[in-house]
């Protein structure tokens, strides 16, 4: 412990000083950190008692506070007597657990304590109260003398706990003996900096900016009395001299008030060349000292000012190094005379290469339009300073506040308002004038008027001049001001004026940089403002930014006026351009510059030109500028227009169109690619494994360009085919056009061929035409022209319903119309349909019709007819590509979503009644129309979700669509990826990606050995409602029918909504011609039925049988009839109870951080089974028995899958997940 008791000659020169000087500073402090009785403070703690004990308590009857004067301010503790606790005060717990050493000092003085009494000062680190100290009269004081007492506590002598408490105590002999205590301080005490003493001095190297070196004055003694202030806490640092004058800098940061001293090769106090104490609190202090010799070593002394520990703290310093002006070029992108010549919004780049496609590009020449300087305009510009701030060439200011440079001659005339000028003053406070006349005058600082005035300062009028930050800054302080004229990267030269860290007069804490830029020829004025702040104690805080011809004529930036609102900003900048009379004009060459090739621009002042070159051209802009003496500049740029993407077929050698080399330029055709086919003595065949693409395509006079079946070509464009060019698009190949234009611009003919085989005489086959103006009896020239018809939705023939029917029809087929042909003969190919014409493309519309009836069924000509016998029509598809089914109808919904294809299984026979309410005499099954749609198609395996090329088929009107009505075909319908090879309908897998489980039925008549199918699947995006796209309507033809009822109506399709549930059941309804035996069977299945798991039943409600299917058919007999009741499929033989939907309802299946997990609360989960979306199984467990199931999916690929969970009570439920 360090116990230090002070003289009385001590106590007034050093202890008064140390303790009043900021002493408001550390009552605040201790407000903030105290109140009354607060347990565990930190350091430092104060109590001068002027309000109270504080800190501290009161010990009893012989404690008080007395308001004396004794000491320091008026109240003071008083202790008096010798009666233990109640004889003393003691402080409040403080927790030391994070400090080593700490000191507590205080004053006391007493009156008539007698020689040999004493008091005590005791520490508790929470085990009880021992003596530290003991002061005795006679021996450490006597009466009425006041005395500093100092006790230093430090580990491990000391346990510097976190419930640790001080007393002071009086041991005297009676109420009159009086002990007088005042300003108690317990503060830390740490070690003193390493660099404390001289010799121990931190090394700085002098830098060209300032780069900091930390430092602290915190725990630092005095080496020998200061300069300025008390020195009780200086701290050393040395450098060496690189140049004969330095600015050195200190920042302090929780120091107070810093002082600093330089001395020349000393640690002794001799030698004293600077000190340096210009500012206070937390002010900069920095000094430029012009008397160094380089290489010599000097020392710098850094301390506060303010005696005591609470001024001391963290601070900053650097020595930075006289800079060397830099001769680099500035950087500007606009602001001289130039032009940038380039494509449309490209600012000057090179136009993008033209492609054969198109017709013309636009370029265009970015370039400064200039006027006169009669008048200017302002705007905000990105912050991009062309130089840099500091170390300019020719310093100004140097020093000095409020004053007007000497004459500064210009490097180059300057227009300013219709004048000339050669010379300029630069004022200290942001502003540069052309009145010469103010050179080293006074340029005053009180700013209160807007620009333009007859005053811009108070008595002071600036004549022409510019304002860049004009406001008031002291260049006397601190920062620098300088000129330098700069040649910058354009090529031309600028006069740059900047203010570089100069401080705000009366806070030189605040500081200003910005920076006013004079453009040669083109008398543009920029201002740029790196760091501007508010002074709002100072001069209003008044500010400008702007110009100002005389005390009528200016312009400020918005919101930068003197009387505007304050503000503070950074990184902003103006530029003020010359905005009179245009002295700008601007030109256009193609290939050189000269008269011949002037290009006369129609639409002169966009600064664009459209040309439309035949081969790679150099296009020239030329802009002229008359400056303000009479002279010009005529700056000129170019740039080049490439053409590419011609391909153009030689055939060198072979007709292979995927070989690169029979191609000029070499390489085989892309989408981008304008196509030119001439005559060569190979002529191109495309392969069934060719995909070719192309932007465009021409066959030229007497070219020939094949296509093989299971080719495609996709032009994105138009196709040109001249006179005696062709195009033989032959069976199964596709022709994909993408443009969706509205009128169709091919031109030329194109021959596409369709095959069919097994067609006899009596055959019909239904067709559309690929090509423009094809006359429907060329589709078989062999057939009579009255087996060539058409349908007619609605015909007037006394029924009911006036149902549709054939007529008889000749001429040229309307582009998506259906028609029916009977056989095919007579063609120049066997078995081929040769469609030759114009290729149909772009958006086509078909009329659509239906009739008024939606009542009941009725009495037909020839059979029974039902509402919709008067809505159906026959369409077809127009192009030489497939298209989408699900396109189109999702595209038109005047129409059901289900389409109905002929597919000529059965012959004709006069034993089938008649299925279109006609008499005929032969006639075919009506069971034979295959139906497809969203969901699938009957029979199953034709679900391509294709419509192919030439393609006929049925489709019916909705009662609800309005009438007349039109179905559109369009490009967006077709792709290359599409096969068109299912002209005449055979099996095909599903092309179509959504998510299906479907189950195929068949009723079979064991007597003909015939059946009927029905589809039922849970398809994505489809309802258990009808749907439109997903559910498909029961023919009401000739034969037997089979089809699934919902809400009413006869479906042959049964689209459901997903996820599947196992207490589904879906009511089955057949029709029969004839008494006898019958099987329904499984025809298909996909998707999660693929699971052998799922049972599929049949329920025979009149024989109360359920069975089931996936065992075996399931065979009855029936009598002739209609029985929508009998029949339904279900997926489970229990019967859900209230608690089994309950079970259900508590199921969850969720994907989670590739987990797949399942919870059931209510029954045990008896197998769980993963599939994906074609029915495939990837995981099964059929012995889960727990009520949570989890699945790591980590090496599954991310999609769709589908989930199946059995439960204990019979419930089976699937789920689709996504992971």
């Amino acid at each position: 412990m360090k116990n230090t008791l002070h003289s009385p000659l001590f106590c007034l020169s050093n202890f008064y000083l140390k303790f009043n000087k900021k002493l408001l500073f550390i009552l605040l402090f201790g407000t903030f950190l105290f109140t009354s009785n607060l347990a565990h403070a930190q350091l430092p703690i104060f109590d001068d008692f002027e309000s109270g004990f504080g800190n501290w308590n009161d010990g009893g009857g012989d404690c008080f506070l007395d308001n004396n004067g004794f000491i320091n301010g008026n109240d003071t503790v008083l202790l008096r007597d010798n009666s233990g606790v109640a004889s003393s005060t003691t402080s409040d717990i403080i927790d030391l657990s994070s400090y080593t050493s700490v000191q507590i000092e205080f004053l006391f003085t007493t009156r008539n304590f007698a020689n040999g009494e004493d008091f005590f000062v005791m520490y508790d680190d929470g085990t009880g109260f021992t003596t530290i100290a003991t002061y005795t009269r006679g021996i450490n004081f006597v009466n009425s003398t006041t005395y500093s007492i100092s006790l230093t506590l430090a580990t491990p002598t000391y346990n510097l706990t976190n419930n640790a408490r001080f007393r002071i105590q009086a041991d005297a002999s009676g109420n009159g003996d009086r002990l007088y205590i005042d300003d108690i301080n317990i503060t830390e005490t740490l070690p003193p900096p390493a660099n404390d003493d001289c010799a121990n001095a931190v090394s700085i190297s002098p830098n060209s900016v300032c780069t900091f070196t930390s430092g602290t004055t915190t725990g630092a003694s005095q080496s020998f009395s200061g300069c300025a202030g008390t020195a009780d806490d200086d701290v050393w640092f040395s450098f060496v001299a690189t140049a004969t004058s330095h600015t050195i800098t200190v920042d302090p940061s929780t120091m107070n008030d810093a002082v600093f001293q330089v001395y020349n090769n000393s640690c002794s106090g001799t030698g004293s060349i600077a000190c340096v104490d210009n500012t206070g609190g937390s002010s900069n202090e920095f000094a430029t000292i012009p008397s160094f010799t380089i290489g010599n070593t000097y020392y710098i002394r850094v301390y506060s000012y303010y005696g005591g520990t609470s001024e001391q703290g963290d601070f900053e310093i650097c020595v930075v190094e006289p800079c060397t002006p830099s001769t680099a070029d500035g950087t500007t992108t606009l602001g001289c005379p130039s032009v940038d010549v380039g494509g449309l919004g490209l600012s000057g780049s090179t136009p993008p290469t033209l492609n054969c496609t198109a017709s013309d590009t636009t370029l265009e020449a970015t370039y400064l339009e200039l006027g006169d300087t009669s008048s200017y305009s302002v705007e905000s510009i990105a912050y991009s300073p062309p130089f840099q701030f500091q170390c300019l060439a020719n310093p100004v200011s140097v020093n000095l506040d409020d004053v007007w440079s000497p004459v500064i001659s210009l490097p180059f005339d300057f227009c300013f308002y219709d004048n000339t000028y050669d010379e300029i003053v630069i004022g200290s406070n942001g502003v540069i004038s052309f009145d010469t006349s103010l050179a080293n005058t006074s340029s005053g600082w009180d700013t209160r008027q807007d620009i333009p005035n007859i005053e811009n300062t108070i008595g002071r009028y600036f004549g022409p001049s510019i304002y860049g930050v004009h406001h008031d800054v002291d260049p006397s302080a601190g920062g620098e001001i300088g000129y330098q004229l700069i040649t910058l990267n354009t090529g031309c030269r600028a006069l740059v004026a900047a203010w570089n860290d100069v401080p705000m007069f009366a806070d030189n804490s605040l500081l200003y940089t910005g920076m006013i830029v004079f453009y040669e020829d083109t008398n543009i004025i920029e201002v740029y403002i790196k760091e501007k702040r508010v002074l709002n104690a100072w001069n209003n805080g008044n500010a400008s930014v702007g110009i100002q011809a005389d005390d009528t004529e200016g312009l400020a930036a918005p919101g930068r006026n003197t009387r505007d609102a304050n503000w503070t900003t950074f990184n902003e900048a103006w530029r003020f351009v010359p905005s009179g009379a245009s002295i700008t004009e601007l030109k256009w060459y193609e290939n050189s510059v000269s008269v011949a090739n002037e290009i006369i621009d129609p639409t002169p002042g966009d600064n664009q030109i459209v040309v439309s070159p035949s081969s790679n051209t150099t296009y020239f802009a030329e802009v002229t500028y008359t400056l303000c003496d009479g002279s010009t500049i005529v700056e000129t740029n170019d740039t080049t227009v490439t053409l590419t993407g011609n391909k153009t077929w030689n055939g060198s050698v072979s007709t292979d169109w995927n070989d690169p080399n029979n191609w000029t330029p070499v390489g085989v055709p892309v989408i981008t690619n304008c196509i030119t086919i001439p005559i060569t003595g190979n002529d191109p065949v495309m392969s069934g494994v060719t995909n070719a693409n192309g932007y465009s395509l021409e066959i030229m006079d007497g070219a020939t360009l094949t296509q093989q079946s299971n080719s495609s070509l996709t032009i994105e464009d138009v196709i040109t085919i001249e006179p005696t060019g062709d195009l033989e698009v032959r069976d199964d190949a596709s022709l994909i056009q993408i443009t969706d234009v509205v009128t169709n611009l091919n031109t030329g003919d194109a021959r596409v061929q369709r095959q069919v085989t097994g067609v006899d005489y009596f055959d019909y086959v239904y067709w559309s035409s690929p090509v423009d103006a094809f006359n429907v009896e060329d589709i078989s020239p062999g057939t009579p022209s009255f087996a060539i018809y058409e349908w007619t939705p609605t015909v007037a023939n006394g029924t009911a319903g006036q149902h549709g029917s054939w007529f008889n029809t000749l001429g040229n087929m309307p582009l998506g119309k259906g028609y029916i042909v009977r056989g095919l003969l007579g063609g120049s190919i066997a078995n081929t349909v040769e469609f030759e014409g114009t290729l149909n493309n772009g958006q086509i519309s078909f009329p659509i019709s239906r009739g008024t009836y939606n009542g009941a069924d009725y009495m037909g000509i020839g059979n029974t007819a039902t509402a919709d016998d008067d809505n159906w029509n026959l369409l077809g598809n127009p192009y030489p590509s497939a298209i989408s089914l699900t396109d189109f109808v999702t595209a038109n919904p005047a129409i059901d979503g289900t389409l109905y294809f002929w597919r000529h299984l059965t012959p004709t026979s006069s034993a089938i009644p008649d299925p279109f309410h006609e008499n005929y005499l032969y006639n075919y099954s009506s069971s034979d129309y295959l139906a497809e749609n969203g969901s699938g198609s009957v029979p199953p395996g034709f679900d391509d979700d294709l419509i192919a090329s030439g393609q006929g088929f049925f489709a019916l009107m909705l009662h609800s669509a309005a009438t007349p009505n039109t179905v559109t075909f369009s490009n967006s319908m077709r792709d290359a990826t599409y096969d068109n090879n299912e002209f005449y309908r055979s099996t095909n897998s599903s092309v179509n990606s959504t998510e299906k489980h479907r189950i195929w039925l068949d009723l079979v008549d064991d007597n003909t050995n015939t059946a009927n199918s029905i589809l039922v699947g849970y398809i994505e995006g489809a309802t258990d409602d009808i749907d439109r796209l997903y559910d498909g309507r029961l023919l009401k033809g000739s034969g037997h029918k089979f089809y699934s009822i919902v809400s009413d109506q006869d479906l042959v399709i049964n689209g459901k909504g997903l996820p599947f549930n196992d207490t589904d059941i879906i009511p089955i309804g057949y029709q029969t011609l004839s008494a006898g035996n019958y099987t329904i069977t499984i025809n298909s299945l996909d998707g999660l039925f693929n699971n052998t798991t799922q049972d599929i039943f049949i329920e025979d409600t009149e024989l109360n049988i359920i069975h089931n299917l996936r065992n075996n058919p399931y065979s009855f007999t029936t009598e002739e009839g209609t029985y929508n009741d009998r029949f339904k499929i279900k997926f489970t033989q229990q019967v859900l109870s209230i608690s089994d939907q309950d079970i259900i309802s508590n199921l969850e299946i969720k994907s989670i951080d590739r987990v797949i997990d399942v919870t059931s609360t209510l029954s045990v989960i008896k197998t769980f089974e993963l599939f994906d979306l074609t029915g495939r199984t990837i995981h099964k467990n059929l012995k889960v028995d727990d009520t949570n199931y989890e699945y790591q999916n980590r090496n599954l690929s991310n999609g769709a899958y589908i989930v199946q969970v059995s439960l204990a009570n019979g419930s089976v439920v699937s789920k689709k997940v996504v992971i």
